[in-house]
């Protein structure tokens, strides 16, 4: 029989965090092609997330509409936002794992991507849960799911086009601190011996915090304070 150990994580961001979901659907066949040749997918594996994506954008826009805040259509390409639904903004299982994967790949760890693939399984935790939903860690501030962000930033940026560089800019739904969240991660036991080692876990959440979650990491943006606990195991 398998073994599990269960590990929380309790999140709380330090500095600007951006939103990094594409609100045009023409960008996520291309994102879907990125992720399948970076996790090495399927085919098959491939089309379901990026049918899942579009399903996640089409929910995100339906719960925007009932926001005050508006972008210019000239502009709605350029956006990147915080997935929501009607609750309010959320992230899931595949950012959790993208993160727990770069802090391996920083500690230069072999077979750590497959490993997390399909020996680790997220769920939301504490205030993080609402509902039956099992499997959107929900945002919160002060006890309470966020809605909405709290404003957009406009970041300029430079393009390569046919006739050479140029200058343009992005738009990135932000929320500023403190913004929380709670998620565990149960582990199967061959996978937690191997990553999940007690040396490993003392150093986990400062690594992660200052990896950062979500958009324009490589800026600064997303860091975060993180309690890495191990709260046990079954099978």
């Amino acid at each position: 029989m398998v073994r599990f150990e269960k590990i929380k994580f309790e999140v709380k961001t330090l500095n600007t965090t951006v939103g990094n979901f594409p609100s045009s659907m023409a960008a996520i066949p291309y994102i879907a092609r990125t992720v399948q040749k970076e996790e090495k997918m399927t085919d098959e594996e491939a089309e379901k997330l990026k049918k899942k994506m579009e399903e996640e954008l089409v929910e995100t826009m339906e719960a925007m509409e009932e926001e005050e805040m508006e972008v210019e259509e000239e502009d709605e390409d350029k956006l990147n936002v915080f997935l929501r639904d009607k609750t309010g903004i959320y992230i899931e299982e595949r950012h959790v794992k993208g993160w727990l994967k770069e802090h391996f790949r920083i500690l230069k760890m072999r077979g750590y991507r497959e490993a997390i693939n399909h020996g680790v399984y997220v769920f939301p935790y504490g205030d993080s849960f609402v509902g039956n939903e099992k499997f959107k860690i929900y945002l919160t501030r002060d006890g309470k799911v966020i809605r909405e962000p709290d404003g957009i930033l406009k970041r300029p940026i430079q393009v390569m086009t046919p006739k050479g560089g140029r200058s343009s800019y992005k738009l990135l739904e932000y929320l500023e601190p403190p913004v929380e969240f709670s998620f565990v991660i149960e582990v199967v036991d061959s996978v937690s011996r191997k990553l999940f080692t007690k040396e490993i876990l003392k150093t986990m959440g400062y690594i992660m915090g200052n990896i950062g979650f979500l958009g324009d990491r490589s800026l600064g943006m997303g860091k975060c304070e993180v309690k890495v606990e191990k709260i046990g195991g079954g099978e």
